[in-house]
């Protein structure tokens, strides 16, 4: 969460200049990726209710899986759906697209795409969950090590949004 809080401040600088400099669908949305941030760090804290040792509201408790003040606990269009979108980014933006363009700027819409500063935080988001998705596949009872992948991955998927939006912020000052 503390990685996503500080993606969060820089991305509302980011933001800032954005509106100074920019046209209205990059700032759009580097105004989305800061809120992504914001509702990352959000739902990773319950919004406070650990660090607070507020309780669950009951209606949240009786349809949240692990009865914690978040909404990603609730359905998948809070939580898988959103990190598919992210993963896919991720993979895309941040590995195909910089492999692609040998990290150079792509013209007009430039400013969407992960710079190669992302690339090495992207391709560790993507390849944290590869033991996983191997035991998946090939039906494996057990690995050797066993984690929760998707730990380790939300850690790679909130620096990777810090990374961008500091590069973008960089960016947007030299321009």
């Amino acid at each position: 969460p503390l990685i996503s809080i500080i993606g969060f401040v820089i991305g509302l600088g980011t933001v800032k200049l954005a509106w100074k400099k920019t046209e209205r669908p990059e700032r759009i949305w580097y105004l989305l990726v800061t809120l992504g941030c914001f509702y990352f760090a959000g739902e990773e804290l319950s919004w406070g209710q650990h660090f607070f040792g507020w309780g669950t509201p009951e209606y949240l408790e009786q349809i949240n899986d692990q009865e914690e003040t978040n909404i990603h606990n609730i359905s998948s269009w809070f939580d898988q759906k959103p990190r598919l979108l992210l993963e896919l980014w991720v993979l895309i933006g941040g590995i195909v697209m910089v492999l692609y363009t040998k990290g150079n700027a792509l013209g007009k819409y430039n400013w969407f795409w992960p710079t190669v500063e992302c690339f090495p935080t992207a391709l560790l988001a993507i390849l944290i969950r590869l033991p996983e998705r191997i035991k998946s596949l090939f039906d494996i009872e057990q690995l050797p090590l066993e984690l929760r992948f998707s730990e380790p991955q939300e850690y790679y998927f909130a620096l990777f949004l810090l990374l961008y939006l500091a590069v973008a912020k960089q960016r947007l000052r030299q321009s």
